[in-house]
């Protein structure tokens, strides 16, 4: 689902009220009261955005990109192959660029990616 920017709520909310008041305030007493949610629906949503979103400071966003862009190599595994294809790898890489499998975090998968190199060695 599409979120809407809180100023598109405003802005419609103003062009229907003011349409409405221009045209006959009368008749269109609806559109009054629905440009005058969509005022109050574009004000809630500035307040929730505003103080809701909490904001990494750059310490944290350096850890957390230091962190994903870890070696594999420094994640404990002694020789970097990926674990589908048996592919040699650099190190670096998220996902094989032979067969496109997702590399990080796959300790298990790894394991058993390197056992089916061993093999492959001894045929």
């Amino acid at each position: 689902m599409v979120k809407i920017h809180w100023s598109v709520y405003l802005i419609l909310g103003a062009v229907t009220l003011f349409a409405s008041y221009r045209i006959d305030p009368q008749k269109f007493k609806v559109f009054i009261w629905v440009g005058y949610l969509f005022l109050a629906a574009g004000v809630a949503k500035f307040g929730i955005g505003f103080v809701g979103n909490k904001k990494e400071s750059p310490a944290e966003r350096k850890q957390v990109m230091q962190e994903m862009y870890k070696p594999i190599a420094s994640q404990g595994r002694s020789q970097v192959c990926c674990p589908r294809c048996t592919f040699n790898l650099n190190g670096y890489e998220n996902f094989c660029p032979r067969c496109g499998a997702y590399l990080r975090n796959m300790d298990q998968i790894a394991q058993r990616g390197n056992m089916q190199q061993r093999q492959n060695m001894r045929r």
